[in-house]
């Protein structure tokens, strides 16, 4: 008993991990992948922890988002979502809107910044 080979014929579209990751003309373009099933189940706004771990959920996620995603469009429509998600999870747009702010900004900095600047941070 060996093994036994599956091949599929190429395909111009592929879901790897948390990304899907397109091949159109010369140029791949990527973008955040979530199985339809996922909860999303964030952090509650009366959890526990320290105020500090939301801010590093929402740093965090939005430079994920950042990364991920070639077009600006998903870009826009990410941060959207997890926003959209936040506030479902009690969060308020007068704690949310300060973090996405500051975050995006930090996101979009850090990202313009060689490889070289990023390693030193």
């Amino acid at each position: 008993m060996g093994l036994s080979w599956t091949f599929k014929s190429p395909q111009k579209k592929l879901i790897f991990m948390d990304m899907t990751i397109k091949i159109e003309g010369e140029r791949l373009i990527t973008k955040i992948y979530a199985k339809p099933l996922a909860l999303y189940q964030y952090i509650s706004p009366n959890s526990c922890h320290p105020p500090g771990v939301l801010t590093g959920l929402v740093f965090g996620q939005i430079l994920r988002i950042y990364q991920l995603c070639s077009l600006s469009e998903d870009i826009d429509k990410e941060l959207s979502l997890f926003y959209t998600r936040l506030l479902a999870r009690g969060y308020t747009p007068t704690k949310l809107l300060p973090l996405f702010t500051k975050g995006i900004n930090n996101a979009i900095s850090y990202l313009s910044r060689s490889q070289k600047q990023r390693d030193v941070l």
